[in-house]
């Protein structure tokens, strides 16, 4: 049985405008957290957390704690995940924005030096040159971590 051909227009109708009518007495009634800038500050607030999780893992990477002159051959994949989020921390963490600027210069250093091998093969350069530019990586990614508020 079909309804009858007003009934379907006027049950539509009739629901737009409850929905209409109630929607001030049901947003925003509550502590706040339904309005579009508080979610947009925890979406930040995520942000922020993830870049910093991501940075408490890379703190503790051999390439990051290791003797540079032993470990500059494994550490393509180090660098391109550090590469990978200044990005992100330029685009979400402006304040650490020039941390991530020395970052982004020492991991160029690295990369011109030849050591960025891909990542999962070893890097070919001289491993002198190598050895000074990871450590200029490392005390760069510290100090882009404590910009960031990573405790280490």
């Amino acid at each position: 049985m079909r309804p009858p051909p007003l009934l379907l227009p006027a049950l539509l109708t009739a629901l737009l405008l409850t929905g209409c009518a109630s929607g001030s007495e049901t947003v925003g009634a509550g502590d706040g957290d339904a309005s579009p800038r508080a979610t947009s500050t925890s979406r930040d607030a995520d942000r922020v957390q993830s870049i910093r999780t991501k940075f408490r893992f890379y703190l503790q990477d051999a390439c990051a704690t290791g003797d540079p002159a032993r470990v500059h051959p494994r550490c393509g994949r180090f660098v391109t995940e550090i590469r990978n989020a200044l990005p992100q921390i330029h685009r979400d963490v402006p304040e650490a924005a020039g941390a991530a600027r020395t970052t982004e210069a020492a991991l160029d250093r690295y990369a011109r030096a030849g050591c960025e091998g891909a990542p999962g093969s070893l890097g070919a350069g001289d491993p002198g040159a190598c050895a000074e530019a990871l450590t200029a990586v490392q005390q760069a990614v510290r100090g882009l971590a404590d910009a960031l508020g990573v405790p280490g």
